[in-house]
C-alpha cells in the first residue's frame, strides 16, 4: 500500500510538471516562424500518421519515440523499423527513418531512432556569384534519439528521449540537443488510455561557420589586408509542444480485433494548437485500417493557414506472423496537403522478434 501511494504521488508530480511546462509555452500564433529545427515536429512513421497522430495515449513500440516515448515499453517484442516518406509530393524531398527497440526485461525498454532528410542538390550562390557557377551542395537535416521507457505497473509507464539535432548547408551548420518526456496510463480492462508528453525541450541553437564571415571592402573593392569579420547570428528556440491524448476501445470483436478511437491535443509553443481525431479497425492483429483528421485554426483559409500538412489522413498495415511471437508488418499512410502538393506518402516495414 505504501509503495502504491508513493508511485501514485510520483506520477502525479510528473504529470503536474508536464502540464505546467505546456501551459507556459503553449499555443502562441504570434510567434509563428520564430522557432527553428521545425523538422522535429514531423512524424516520419506510417502507423501513427495514418490516424493523424491522434493515438499518443495508446501508441506503442518504436513509433512511440516520436509522439509519446512512454509507449516504447508497451510492445512485447524487440523491434526494427524502416520508413521512407515522400514529403510534399513533387517537392523532391524524402525522409528516411530507422528505429530499433530492445527489451530490457519485462518492465523496461531501450530505443534508438534516426531521421534524415534527402533534399537533393542546390546551386551554391553568393552576392558576387548569383548565377550558381560555384557548384552545388546538399543540405542535411538529421536528428538522432536515444530513448528509455519503464513500466511502473501494468497500467502506467513513463519514458524519456535525448535527441541530437544537426542542420547544415554549404558553409554553415548548427547543433543542438532536445529532450522528450512522456507518461501513459491504461485502465485495468485496457479499454481507456491517457497520455501526456512534452517534446523538443532544450537550449537554443545557432548557426556558425564560414558563411557568417565577411572580408572588409572599400568602395566595393576587396581589401586583401583587411581582417575577416564574423557576423552575429541570432539563436533560435526548439519547437516545443505538449501532447495530451485520450483513447478508447469502443468495440472488441475478439482476440486482436476491434475498433479504437482516439484524440490528441497538441499545444504548440510557436504556432497554432492542433486537435487530432482518429480511428483504427483491426482484424486478428493482421490487418489494420486507419483514418484521422488534424485540425488547426484557419485550416480552410488558404491565405491564413500555416500548416499545409493539416487535414485528413488514412493508412493501413498488413502484419503477418513468421514464427512464434514474431511479426512482419508493411505500413502505409497518406496525408492530404489540400492540392498545394500531391500529398505526403509514407511507406514502412516493421519487424518484431
Amino acid at each position: 500500500m505504501i509503495y502504491s501511494m508513493i508511485r501514485i504521488k510520483t506520477i502525479t508530480r510528473i504529470l503536474g510538471l508536464l502540464l505546467m511546462a505546456g501551459t507556459t509555452q503553449a499555443g502562441n500564433p504570434d510567434r509563428i516562424g520564430e522557432a527553428g529545427a521545425t523538422h522535429l515536429l514531423i512524424n516520419p512513421w506510417a502507423r501513427s500518421t495514418g490516424w493523424a497522430g491522434a493515438n499518443s495515449s495508446s501508441i506503442m513500440g518504436i513509433e512511440a519515440i516520436r509522439l509519446n516515448v512512454a509507449g516504447l515499453v508497451r510492445s512485447s517484442n524487440n523491434e526494427l523499423a524502416f520508413t521512407r516518406t515522400n514529403w510534399f509530393g513533387g517537392a523532391g524531398i524524402n525522409i528516411n527513418s530507422f528505429g530499433f527497440k530492445a527489451k530490457l526485461g519485462d518492465a523496461a525498454a531501450l530505443g534508438f531512432s534516426i531521421m534524415s532528410f534527402d533534399m537533393g542538390e542546390f546551386y551554391r550562390t553568393t552576392e558576387d556569384f548569383p548565377d550558381g557557377t560555384l557548384g552545388t551542395f546538399s543540405p542535411t537535416y538529421t536528428n538522432i534519439g536515444l530513448s528509455f521507457a519503464y513500466a511502473f505497473s501494468e497500467q502506467t509507464s513513463g519514458g524519456i528521449t535525448v535527441r541530437m539535432v544537426s542542420e547544415s548547408i554549404a558553409d554553415m551548420n548548427a547543433m543542438g540537443v532536445g529532450i522528450d518526456a512522456g507518461i501513459q496510463y491504461q485502465s485495468i480492462n485496457e479499454r481507456l488510455t491517457l497520455g501526456f508528453s512534452l517534446r523538443n525541450v532544450g537550449p537554443a541553437m545557432s548557426y556558425s561557420g564560414d558563411g557568417v564571415d565577411r572580408r572588409a571592402t572599400e568602395d566595393g573593392v576587396l581589401n586583401p589586408t583587411a581582417r575577416t569579420m564574423k557576423s552575429r547570428v541570432a539563436p533560435f528556440e526548439l519547437p516545443s509542444v505538449l501532447n495530451i491524448g485520450v483513447g478508447y476501445k469502443v468495440l472488441v470483436l475478439g482476440a486482436g480485433s476491434g475498433v479504437n478511437v482516439a484524440a490528441n491535443f497538441m499545444a504548440n509553443s510557436f504556432g497554432r494548437d492542433v486537435i487530432s481525431l482518429g480511428a483504427e479497425y483491426s482484424y486478428k492483429n493482421m490487418v489494420f485500417v486507419r483514418g484521422g483528421f488534424a485540425y488547426e485554426e484557419q485550416i480552410f483559409n488558404e491565405e491564413l493557414s500555416t500548416n499545409v500538412a493539416s487535414g485528413p489522413t488514412f493508412g493501413a498495415t498488413f502484419q503477418l506472423p513468421y514464427g512464434e511471437g514474431k511479426t512482419l508488418g508493411i505500413d502505409y499512410s497518406y496525408r492530404d496537403t489540400y492540392n498545394k502538393y500531391t500529398g505526403i506518402h509514407t511507406l514502412g516495414v516493421l519487424l518484431g522478434f
